[in-house]
């Protein structure tokens, strides 16, 4: 840089000393001084830029002119001579403001903008100008792009067409709608675009650069109907370019590609991106400039992997692997657009987001991948290729498949490949997705690891939050105490990591972390578990994070998890804090059906005797506010199988009517198109278990009765939510052998016992233990002892071996249903040992 600003200097020396043998005129010999010190002014502003240097220095090299501004005012002085002068041409005038705009423009100084439009202003007043070009203003629009000053460009682009007439060329377009487009103002640039189409007749120098950059500002902006303003841009091109009217405004491969990447972006299908692919293949015989390249085929790659991850769009997702790999094959065999990494990660990727992915042609293609680079130099696994594996890898969440994705870190070491922070949290996430305190111990160890790496420098492994959210989210899922205490320290770690390095400030707890500390609380059903989650809520407001709906949540969660005795009245006043929070105009906070549902399912599970009414109260205000027209608060299925459930334990007289009556309200509000829920099996199956525990005479009849009714919802009205299940005819089974009234006693167990030989057809799904635990009760509360008894229960008991349901339970049941001699036949038989 130092010798290259010497030579200048040099050469700028030379050609003065030209000009003393008489030959220039002074005029030229001025405007080459001016030339000289702009040149000098933007060598130097480059020397400041790229060295960092003293005032001494500069000194030496650039003997006295030590600032940009000597250099400016040094011009200014001589272009000020030349402008006073009468004898100056119109055109000799141009050429100096245009000079010495485009020196102050160009020169990156705080008042280089106003100074260069004051000249500008003066060059537009100044009567001796006949004509104005876009030069000067095209050097104050290259300022504005650097500025993102769109006011001042706006502002320029309205004196040239309006007040002055100056004709824009390509460079002042280019320079304007790029600085809209950086300003956000995307659509002001499109505006100027089809206002200028209507103009295209060789007076206005607008070409695909400009269609581009607009396109492009498109691209970036993201906003809905991109694709179809895309596409209308796109049209506008091929048509303007067909009329002979600009050949320059023909599309060209960079066009293409961005329109590309705006489609896909939109969530076009990548079928109907590769048809551009093809068109453009298609049309590059007439256009070279259309052939397509690796960018191109690469942008529809990616579009399949995106596709094969749609889980709403299966026949879309489901044929995207096969797809690619056919796209990638027609890359092998064009010599203008093989394939690259980037091209085999998103196959690989389309492979492994793929709804039904094929671990073992994932493994295949990444093999496949690890070869070509003997054939294609440019085809080289990567860190991202690793974790695309990786990620397939940890489908397999098994105990066995985490080790064998632990294992496969090592191959990251093996081939030279550095794992970075996706690596480990993707191995993470798969790890905590097991509700056990080891291996959530492990992922523990694992990020302490990578705090470790990243304090000795390996600054691709630094944890994020991501990171430290899935250790909590793994100790959450635990289940126990100990795992509380865990995610209480790492809490505590991540806000002393972010409060002593501001560095680390991307690790402070967030409302996920502070939300999986809570969700430990519940599921470890401490009897404090509620407190602590209470107070988790004060300690983050304090912190400065206003808890969500999710967090009070958990809350409610925890005093239903707890056992507590006041559970039910602590969950129900957050449920009010909730909605007095809410209703003062909280953005965060609003109850919904889960909120109001957990606090039911509190009521229910909990001994108190105003259980029943406090649940169905609930679910009326629910329904009250859905009628409101808050449709968020319209109850759930669950949430009417809550209250029947509550009814059903209260064991009171009326418990088996209350549960008819809200199952029936069900069914006729679906029928009068007051509410989407349908009566479905679990509130079939809640209200059969109502019967079962009631003192009704007539349980067995009651409980078949209703189950017939399941069938027919199921069959007839083709309701496939009230679908029987096992435990719908297993319910009914335990209703039989509780019946009380003696005379029910016989009709009771043909009941129990047609209901049970349809259970074994697997009709309605596979039996379960609790099935033939409900059987034997049958047996030996309804049959007197004897053979017949034994046998019946000893045949049941070997169907009961020979599906591998036989446990503790099943054996105990079924010691009450026989007789001794028969427990030591069935012992053998069935291989009870």
């Amino acid at each position: 840089m130092i010798q290259k600003l010497m030579d200048v200097l040099e050469v700028a020396s030379l050609l003065i000393a030209s000009f003393d043998d008489g030959t220039s005129t002074d005029f030229d010999y001025q405007m080459v001084l001016i030339h000289l010190w702009s040149r000098r002014a933007w060598l130097l502003k480059r020397f400041h830029k790229s060295i960092k240097t003293d005032n001494e220095q500069s000194n030496n090299i650039f003997q006295g002119a030590v600032t940009v501004e000597d250099c400016l005012f040094a011009l200014d002085e001589i272009g000020k001579t030349l402008l006073s002068k009468d004898s100056t041409s119109p055109q000799q005038l141009l050429q100096i403001y245009t000079l010495l705009i485009d020196s102050w423009a160009q020169s990156g100084m705080e008042q280089s903008e106003n100074i260069a439009m004051k000249y500008l202003i003066k060059m537009e007043e100044d009567e001796r100008m006949t004509k104005i070009d876009s030069r000067p203003y095209n050097s104050i629009l290259t300022l504005c792009v650097q500025n993102k000053n769109d006011e001042k460009a706006m502002y320029l682009w309205n004196r040239m067409r309006v007040s002055n007439a100056v004709t824009p060329d390509f460079h002042t377009f280019s320079a304007l709608l790029l600085t809209l487009v950086k300003t956000d103002r995307v659509n002001d640039a499109i505006k100027i675009i089809r206002e200028t189409e209507e103009e295209v007749n060789g007076k206005v120098a607008i070409n695909n650069v400009c269609y581009n950059i607009v396109l492009d500002g498109l691209s970036k902006n993201g906003y809905a109907g991109a694709d179809k303003e895309a596409l209308s841009l796109l049209q506008s091109m091929v048509q303007l370019s067909k009329r002979g009217e600009n050949s320059q405004i023909a599309p060209d491969r960079i066009t293409m590609s961005i329109v590309m990447e705006i489609l896909a972006a939109q969530g076009v299908p990548a079928s109907e991106i590769e048809k551009l692919l093809v068109k453009c293949q298609s049309d590059a015989t007439n256009n070279p400039a259309l052939e397509p390249d690796t960018v191109m085929y690469n942008i529809v790659l990616a579009a399949y992997a995106k596709d094969s991850a749609s889980r709403d769009q299966t026949s879309r997702g489901s044929t995207a692997p096969k797809r690619a790999k056919a796209l990638l094959q027609t890359m092998a065999n064009n010599p203008s657009a093989l394939p690259n990494t980037t091209s085999y990660n998103s196959v690989l990727h389309a492979l492994v987001e793929s709804e039904d992915v094929n671990l073992d042609e994932v493994l295949s293609f990444f093999e496949e991948m690890k070869t070509m680079k003997a054939v294609n130099r440019t085809i080289i696994p990567n860190t991202f290729t690793y974790n695309i594996v990786l990620k397939a890898l940890t489908q397999d969440t098994t105990e066995t498949g985490i080790e064998l994705t632990e294992k496969f870190l090592e191959e990251f070491k093996r081939n030279g490949i550095e794992a970075d922070t996706i690596t480990f949290n993707t191995l993470l996430n798969s790890m905590v997705q097991h509700s056990n305190s080891d291996i959530s111990n492990r992922a523990e160890k694992i990020l302490k690891k990578m705090e470790a790496d990243f304090k000795n420098g390996l600054s691709g492994v630094k944890p994020n939050i991501r990171s430290y959210n899935a250790v909590l989210n793994g100790y959450a899922k635990a289940g126990t105490v100990d795992a509380c205490r865990q995610a209480e320290k790492i809490v505590k770690e991540m806000e002393a990591l972010a409060r002593d390095d501001e560095n680390r400030a991307d690790c402070r707890p967030d409302l996920v972390s502070y939300a999986c500390v809570m969700d430990a609380y519940a599921r470890s059903k401490m009897l404090d578990a509620g407190e602590r989650a209470e107070k988790m809520l004060k300690y983050m407001e304090q912190k400065g994070i206003e808890p969500n709906t999710i967090c009070y949540n958990l809350a409610i969660n925890c005093w239903a998890k707890c056992k507590h005795k006041d559970a039910p009245l602590r969950a129900e006043d957050l449920l009010n804090r909730m909605q007095q929070r809410h209703e003062s105009g909280s953005p965060f906070v609003k109850p919904n059906s889960v909120s109001f549902t957990s606090v039911m399912n509190c009521w229910a599970q909990s001994n108190s005797d105003i259980s029943p009414e406090r649940t169905t109260q609930i679910m009326h205000r629910m329904e009250a506010l859905a009628k409101a027209g808050d449709k968020e608060m319209q109850p759930n299925a669950y949430t009417y199988s809550t209250v029947i459930s509550a009814w059903g334990r209260s064991g009171r007289c009326d418990s088996v009517d209350k549960s008819m009556a809200i199952l029936n309200h069900v069914a006729a509000n679906f029928s009068k198109g007051e509410s989407p829920v349908r009566v479905n099996f679990a509130m079939y199956n809640s209200t059969i278990n109502a019967i079962a525990k009631s003192q009704s005479g007539n349980k067995a009849r009651d409980a078949a009765s209703l189950l017939e009714r399941m069938k027919r919802d199921f069959h007839e009205h083709g309701n496939d939510h009230a679908a029987p299940t096992p435990t719908s005819l297993s319910a009914v089974i335990n209703a039989c052998a509780y019946t009380i009234n003696p005379e029910e006693r016989d009709e009771a167990f043909k009941i129990a016992r047609l209901t049970f030989r349809e259970l074994l057809t697997k009709k309605y799904g596979e039996p379960t233990s609790t099935c033939y635990v409900n059987f034997f009760s049958v047996c030996s509360r309804l049959m007197p002892p004897g053979n017949k008894r034994d046998q019946l229960a000893i045949s049941t008991m070997f169907d009961c071996s020979q599906r591998g349901l036989v446990n503790q339970k099943v054996i105990q049941s079924f010691r009450y249903a026989v007789s001794g001699e028969g427990y030591k036949y069935a012992i053998v038989k069935c291989n009870l040992n």
